[in-house]
């Protein structure tokens, strides 16, 4: 039941939530890539709205990975949880199997299980997003640097491999992402155009 109510709670998506509140819906698939993430909407509708989605994504994230290790119990059962929250943000019940990329929700998991190493990838991701101003290569180096960190953190190899696990579904999320990156293709930060605002 567990993981049946973290895949229907990671099926909210926020971005479309506050894209229908701000009556921008269309604006937001039109925008960049078309994913309903943070990123876009801060480009279709700025960092006003992108912020609160950002922290109810993240802040979600976190509790269910805090709730999942506070209450569940068993080696493997937590990352369970976890990961079918994750799920639910990129295929969601809700909005026909089409989400996010859950990087945010991702972050927020993190947060929940392990903050330092969290917080560490977190900065590895403004170190390569901020000087190269794309956010998808930030967002894969950011998720590489999980699993290394719990690793070196000393964590269990289930949240190693959980970790592991993540980064695989972020390259496949990101494989548009990734063939622009090796394009020159890729949209940057601040720009709606090539080489502008990234795919998240």
């Amino acid at each position: 039941m567990a993981v049946i109510a973290a895949y229907l709670l990671g099926s909210v998506n926020f971005s479309l939530a506050a894209a229908h509140l701000a009556g921008r819906s269309a604006e937001l698939r039109a925008s960049g890539s078309g994913n309903p993430g943070a990123s876009n909407v801060m480009r279709a509708m700025g960092l006003r709205w992108a912020i609160p989605v950002l922290l109810l994504d993240a802040g979600r994230g976190a509790g269910v990975a805090l709730a999942a290790t506070a209450f569940i119990q068993g080696p493997w059962q937590p990352y369970a949880i976890c990961l079918s929250l994750i799920l639910g943000n990129l295929f969601p019940l809700f909005h026909k199997f089409q989400g996010g990329k859950g990087i945010a929700n991702s972050l927020g998991v993190f947060l929940g299980l392990d903050w330092l190493v969290a917080l560490s990838s977190c900065a590895i991701w403004f170190a390569v997003a901020l000087p190269s101003r794309y956010a998808s290569a930030g967002s894969l180096a950011m998720m590489l640097a999980m699993p290394i960190g719990l690793h070196l953190h000393g964590a269990s190899t289930q949240a190693t491999a959980f970790g592991a696990t993540l980064f695989a579904l972020t390259l496949f999320t990101h494989k548009g992402n990734i063939s622009r990156l090796l394009k020159g293709q890729e949209k940057r930060l601040n720009s709606g155009t090539p080489n502008g605002v990234p795919g998240e």
